[in-house]
Formats: structure tokens, sequence, C-alpha cells
């Protein structure tokens, strides 16, 4: 880690909030992506993502470096509030499939926007710690041994659901492309 980072968090951790501030700056856009690409609403992913950072100051003087990243630390806050809000709403929301392109749009064009339409579309049908792991991998491109501190889990094991979900994802897109 940056000394300079080093000092940032230990300013934070006694209470500066300009140092807070500034992992705030750090870290903003990508804890409201990944909170963004596991709930599907911006206004709720806003919300939760300033509840991540009220929670990480309030819990940040007990942060200990020996421990992992504060980007690992700070994802797990994340996380653990999705899965918290999910558990309370039980409920699916399906904003995001009526913006699917149709069966024309697929195979008329190649643009990345619609590439990237099926590849949510498919991350839809994914399981919740599923999709959790891939948007950490491949959205947020944290390290396995981050993902494996975010979700306290064996790196190994990580290791070997995130190849497995990928096989499962290429198939998905197989299926999904031939169908449309």
């Amino acid at each position: 880690m940056e000394p300079e980072l080093a000092s940032v968090i230990q300013r934070a951790q006694i209470g500066d909030k300009e140092a807070f501030g500034q992992l705030y700056s750090l870290y903003y856009a990508r804890i409201f992506r990944f909170i963004y690409y596991l709930v599907y609403d911006h206004e709720l992913a806003k919300d939760l993502t300033q509840t991540c950072f009220l929670k990480t100051w309030k819990s940040l003087p007990g942060f200990s470096l020996k421990k992992g990243t504060l980007q690992a630390f700070i994802f797990a806050v994340a996380r653990n509030l999705v899965v918290d809000y999910q558990r309370k709403k039980k409920e699916l929301t399906l904003d995001v499939v009526a913006d699917v392109p149709s069966r024309e749009d697929i195979l008329k064009a190649y643009s990345s926007k619609e590439q990237t339409q099926v590849l949510y579309t498919v991350l839809l049908r994914l399981k919740k710690f599923e999709k959790q792991l891939i948007v950490l991998r491949y959205f947020e491109e944290l390290s396995f041994k981050e993902i494996a501190q975010v979700v306290n889990r064996d790196e190994r094991v990580i290791r070997v659901r995130v190849h497995r979900i990928l096989r499962k994802l290429k198939q998905q897109l197989e299926v999904y492309v031939y169908e449309h």
C-alpha cells in the first residue's frame, strides 16, 4: 500500500473528516457502481452508497490493515448492506428487463451497448452471490484475495466459484443469443 494512502486511512481513523473525504472521493464511484449492479435502481444505489460510507466512517476506527485492504473492507460493508436490503425487500426488480434489445436489434447490430445489455440480462439470471462475485472480479477488478475478504470465504473457493460461474455465463449467453 502506498504510504500516503496509509497515512490518510490513519488520519480518518482518528476522526479527520478531511481525510475521510479523500477516501470517500477515492472509492465512491466504484462502490456506487457495485451497488447499482446488484440493485439496478439508481436512487436506491445512491442511498445505499451513502449508508455504506456512513457505516464505514463509524467502523473505521476498528479497521486494521493487517486484516486486509481498505478497499475490501468498504466493499464488504457495501455487500452486507445490499444483502440486508434484499432480505428485507424480498422482491425481484425487473425494471432493467424492459430495456432488453429486441431480437432484431441483436441480429442486426453488434454494438458494445447491446452486448453490454445482453450481458446484464444474463447476469440477472445468476444467483445473488454469483452476481456479486462476477461484479467484484470483472467490473470492480478486485483480486481473488480481496473478494475472499469481502465475502469472508477462502480464496481458493472463490477462484473455483468464479471459474464455474464464467462457464455458466458462457452457456447462458449462448442460449440467450440462440433464442433471440
